[in-house]
């Protein structure tokens, strides 16, 4: 393809990306969890006539807890793709490398070896057609 070039630079910033956004689920689903729970225990517990601070608050760390592991579950598949990523970037690089090594050792003769003298015809010999 045309105009299309191999750019590692591209693919580092995508596995950044990937970390980045880990971090983030890992946020968003401690959130997703405390509120959640907070909500749902709220609800069951006002059946009984009411919810104290100090339950509350014990809901709100279970919430957060569950929504961390969940969220460190998802976190850790981007984290897995953005490796595989940076892996693929540097088997390119190592393939890139072996191939100018063994591209540069084709260029140079072998050890002990000496180009053959050019022929010089003896005068008055013919030359062939």
């Amino acid at each position: 393809m045309a105009g299309i070039d191999y750019n590692p630079e591209i693919l580092r910033d995508y596995a950044a990306r990937l970390y980045a956004r880990a971090t983030l689920v890992t946020i968003a689903y401690c959130l997703g969890g405390v509120l959640l729970v907070v909500v749902l225990g709220t609800l069951a517990l006002a059946a009984r006539g009411g919810v104290s601070g100090g339950e509350l608050l014990f809901l709100a760390l279970i919430g957060g807890a569950l929504g961390v592991m969940a969220g460190a579950a998802r976190a850790f598949r981007l984290k897995l793709e953005a490796q595989l990523v940076l892996c693929q970037v540097q088997i390119a690089q190592s393939s890139m490398e072996t191939a100018y090594m063994i591209a540069a050792q084709a260029q140079r003769p072998a050890p002990g070896w000496t180009p053959a003298p050019p022929h010089i015809p003896s005068p008055g010999a013919t030359q062939p057609r």
